[in-house]
């Protein structure tokens, strides 16, 4: 009876350590989640027009896996574009697709 006992404890305790491990893992995926969800929105939000500052997008620019010679192609034409609204709204969006936003 007591070797029934310490067996049936053994995997309950073995069951609740399967099941904080599952739950560890669950909340770390959610916070990588979350986190890939906040950095998507912050790049959103860089290349809005409505918040255009030529430093910011320069930085994702430069933050990214492209080429240099696309990187500097991109960085040229937002420069040539940011005193026009209608020309930034396209390189901005020149810059979305370079970077697969």
């Amino acid at each position: 009876m007591a070797a029934t006992r310490a067996a049936q404890e053994a995997a309950a305790a073995k069951a609740a350590e399967e099941a904080a491990a599952k739950a560890a893992e669950d909340a770390t995926a959610r916070a990588a989640e979350e986190a890939a969800s906040a950095a998507a929105k912050a790049q959103a939000d860089i290349l809005n027009p409505d918040n255009f500052d030529f430093i910011q997008v320069g930085d994702l620019i430069d933050a990214s896996d492209l080429s240099a010679d696309a990187k500097l192609d991109l960085k040229i034409a937002v420069d040539k574009a940011k005193d026009d609204p209608a020309l930034l709204k396209i390189a901005l969006v020149k810059v979305k697709s370079a970077l697969g936003l």
